[in-house]
């Protein structure tokens, strides 16, 4: 299997999207999480813009944290002990693994599943073909 490579003057974008299962962290805790997120941009010299949030009644939470290298949202479901986590970073310098970190210790998961992306913008994209027909 071919890896797609950008071509000249295209930007690399990361996306890292994470199914959390039994997290056992407080996940109605909104300043706790958005200190995590925080602490996460912190270790990549991240900037972050703003968090802005919702809390649902009865539970569950979503903060979208708008940065200058694009965002980051965290959205759970206490009921069913599950959360998601996005990270779209444009800078391909910065390790979205290391910006989460924190918030995983946060949430504590017993079990994640792990999505990657890079997207390719700029150019004509990636080298190599899509797999499918493109409509």
């Amino acid at each position: 299997m071919t890896t797609a490579r950008p071509k000249q003057g295209a930007a690399r974008i990361q996306q890292l999207v994470l199914d959390l299962y039994g997290c056992v962290g407080d996940l109605d805790g909104r300043r706790a999480l958005e200190m995590a997120i925080r602490r996460g941009c912190r270790a990549v010299d991240a900037t972050v813009v703003k968090i802005v949030g919702h809390l649902y009644r009865p539970q569950g939470l979503t903060l979208v944290a708008i940065l200058l290298e694009s965002h980051i949202v965290v959205a759970t479901w206490p009921e069913h002990r599950f959360a998601t986590v996005e990270i779209f970073l444009c800078n391909p310098a910065m390790d979205p693994e290391k910006v989460a970190e924190p918030i995983l210790e946060v949430l504590g998961p017993a079990r994640r599943l792990d999505h990657r992306l890079e997207h390719c913008v700029g150019g004509t994209g990636p080298r190599r073909r899509p797999a499918g027909p493109v409509k």
